[in-house]
């Protein structure tokens, strides 16, 4: 029987500026030693509905009262750090809590596993 092995992370510190949609985010990832970079950053593992249907604004209104101009920490896979458009992949995490997850649990978003 082969364990179960979580895939290593590279972890950084960010600040929300702005949010895109649902699912996209714009952040200000810190590097260390002073260096920041702003990325275009795309929730791993969820999808949520285009920005202009109901459920799109509604998604992103949400996204943006929980993260706008927060810190969290984004957890990037290195063997899958972007996806096919470049943004960063990455689960982010606020207050100890999976957001990408809360975005599923809220029925704003559903899981997704295929390639962008």
């Amino acid at each position: 029987m082969n364990p179960v092995v979580a895939a290593p992370v590279t972890v950084y510190p960010a600040r929300i500026e702005r949010v895109i949609d649902g699912d996209t985010v714009v952040a200000r990832l810190s590097l260390g030693l002073g260096v920041e970079l702003l990325q275009h950053v795309q929730l791993a593992g969820i999808n949520a509905p285009e920005r202009p249907t109901a459920a799109g604004k509604q998604a992103r209104a949400y996204v943006e009262e929980r993260l706008l101009h927060r810190q969290v920490t984004l957890s990037v896979n290195p063997q899958r750090p972007r996806d096919s458009f470049g943004r960063v992949l990455a689960v982010v995490d606020m207050d100890g809590s999976n957001f990408n997850q809360e975005l599923l649990d809220e029925g704003l978003a559903v899981a997704y596993s295929g390639n962008r």
